[in-house]
């Protein structure tokens, strides 16, 4: 047996029996109780600070993106439904105005025939149903504030003011009309039998008058013997938010309303007019269509995140060859 192996053999058969602990070197015991410094403390705080408010960012955009993208289609939505509602009547209107207008005496002979001028206001001093002729039964009042002074002359054509007049259909759905002599003043000849709605822009009470905003707001006036479901007093609001467009371009204000209508008479340019008739309405029956434009603002999904959106569109009569037929101004040579 080599002296090598002898020596492996008589140290594996020694046991340790000393009762004093096993001393470690001062630089082993350093390792073994290493860990983080104050230096790297705040280093990964400051790094995860960093990449936590990065992270918040980004869902805080995301959120207000939402947020704007959701005001936008609830917008566009709601302009969308006020334009329609607004061109579907157009599209049926007898007239723009009031189609009872000053008397006027189109032939002599061989027999007189009476007409009528038309009139840019509502009611008109010759309407025979407003406001002295029979009000009908269905006829719940005049709108209170912020609507303008009723009755006469309570509202024009203009800028903010939309006056629609729909014939009155019967059952069988034909257009009824009101007999000579009827109302008072008493009619000098038969004349349609209409029902009225007026579309508004008025002041948003709930707004502020430094910071204001508006919505429109329609009201209906029935004819004789109307099934007309829309509701005089209190008017119908049909679209909130309004702050656009100005006439001067500059923000909306008490005394600087939005441009919401304006006119096109078909014997002009085809240039939108801001108020498209004289002032005794002798042209109304010359309006042939309506510019409609919004600029909405909505925050209703969030403050942080108020949305603008603008929207436009032209509606026509569709009788309006009908609107000819009694005392237009071609009729009358002007």
């Amino acid at each position: 047996m080599s002296e090598l192996t002898r020596s492996v053999r008589s140290w594996q058969k020694t046991e340790y029996t000393s009762t004093e602990p096993m001393k470690v070197a001062p630089t082993q015991r350093i390792r073994l109780q290493a860990g983080f410094t104050l230096v790297e403390m705040l280093a990964s705080c400051l790094v995860i600070a960093f990449v936590g408010a990065g992270i918040a960012g980004l869902v805080m955009l995301n959120g207000m993106t939402e947020i704007r993208m959701s005001n936008k289609v609830d917008n566009l939505n709601a302009s969308r439904t006020a334009i329609e509602r607004i061109g579907r009547d157009v599209r049926m209107a007898r007239n723009l105005g009031d189609v009872y207008g000053a008397p006027i005496q189109l032939e002599t002979s061989p027999t007189v025939v009476w007409g009528f001028g038309g009139s840019n206001k509502f009611p008109s001093a010759n309407n025979p149903i407003y406001p002295s002729g029979p009000i009908p039964s269905r006829f719940r009042g005049y709108p209170q504030l912020p609507w303008p002074t009723a009755p006469y002359p309570g509202y024009t054509l203009s800028n903010q003011c939309l006056i629609v007049q729909i014939p009155v259909f019967d059952a069988n759905g034909f257009p009824v009309g009101l007999a000579q002599g009827f109302g008072n003043p008493g009619l000098p000849a038969n004349e349609d039998n209409v029902d009225t709605l007026i579309y508004m822009v008025v002041r948003d009470p709930s707004s502020s008058d430094s910071n204001p905003t508006f919505m429109l707001q329609v009201s209906g006036f029935p004819g004789i013997n109307s099934s007309l479901d829309v509701s005089s007093d209190p008017p119908q609001t049909l679209l909130k938010g309004i702050v656009g467009p100005t006439a001067n371009s500059q923000p909306v204000s008490l005394t600087n309303p939005p441009v919401v209508f304006q006119f096109i008479d078909k014997t002009g340019n085809g240039t939108p007019a801001d108020q498209g008739t004289d002032q005794n309405g002798l042209t109304n029956a010359n309006l042939t269509g309506v510019l409609i434009q919004f600029e909405v603002l909505n925050n209703a999904n969030g403050s942080n995140a108020p949305t603008v959106v603008g929207i436009k569109s032209e509606v026509y009569a569709r009788n309006n060859n009908v609107q000819t037929v009694t005392a237009t101004a071609d009729e009358l040579g002007s």
